[in-house]
């Protein structure tokens, strides 16, 4: 823990007293220098967004991949990538949140794979990377956050798959939504996006070469969608239409 030297607050303090690792004496002084100083309140904001925005880059950056990860709650990992895994669980919270997420939705969609057009498919459940327009590339803070309702177009990622989701208004029918789908990192010929709720398929589309898709259906409901070739399904299993 740092100690305070008298004199010009230095970056390294200013650093410190944001990560909590000032001495409490030292903690008062610095934050006494704050809020007199707004030369200083500007420096302490700046170097704040600088450190959101490393952690936001360095984001689960060691975590295994949502397939990996879906692999290991289906049993299907070998005993020494299963280790491995085993152990980066004990250490990352983040990930045993996402297994306990992934066992929960594989045992409710098992039944279903088992007897339809996927049971050939690798299942990847997507995981939403960003809710920011304008970024121009899938980034922002990662966040298997698939529960509840965002806004703004959604990123996801499953393994190189990625997918953009837009729900819009639908001019035409004012009782209806609109969704708007991009795919890349994958050759989409022949696939299908598919709407599903309650266990049964309501729409279904085909996808273009180019990724493109648009379905539309009523609002203020939850569906799942399902985008797949024959040797893939994308899953995304909660989709807020509000």
């Amino acid at each position: 823990m740092r100690k305070r030297t008298n004199g010009e607050i230095r970056d390294a303090d200013i650093l410190a007293y944001l990560n909590e690792d000032l001495d409490p004496e030292t903690t008062q002084y610095v934050a006494a220098r704050i809020a007199s100083d707004p030369a200083l309140a500007t420096r302490v904001a700046a170097l704040q967004q600088e450190e959101a925005t490393l952690e936001s880059a360095l984001y689960r950056v060691s975590c295994p991949e949502t397939m990996i990860l879906s692999e290991f709650s289906a049993g299907l990992l070998p005993v020494g990538s299963r280790d491995t895994v085993q152990k980066h669980l004990a250490a990352c919270p983040y990930c045993r949140q996402e297994v306990a997420q992934l066992k929960t939705y594989l045992a409710d969609v098992r039944p279903d794979l088992e007897t339809n057009v996927f049971k050939r498919a690798r299942v990847l459940v997507a995981r939403l990377i960003s809710t920011t327009s304008g970024t121009g590339a899938l980034g922002g803070q990662p966040a298997f956050g698939l529960r509840g309702e965002v806004s703004g177009p959604r990123m996801y990622a499953a393994e190189g798959v990625q997918l953009s989701l837009e729900v819009l208004d639908d001019p035409h029918q004012p009782e209806q939504k609109r969704i708007l789908g991009l795919i890349v990192g994958v050759e989409t010929a022949g696939w299908q996006a598919q709407l599903w709720r309650d266990g049964q398929q309501v729409k279904t589309t085909d996808i273009d070469e180019f990724g493109n898709f648009a379905l539309t259906a009523p609002p203020a409901v939850t569906y799942e969608l399902i985008v797949h070739g024959d040797e893939v399904a994308v899953h995304v299993p909660e989709l807020n239409m509000t």
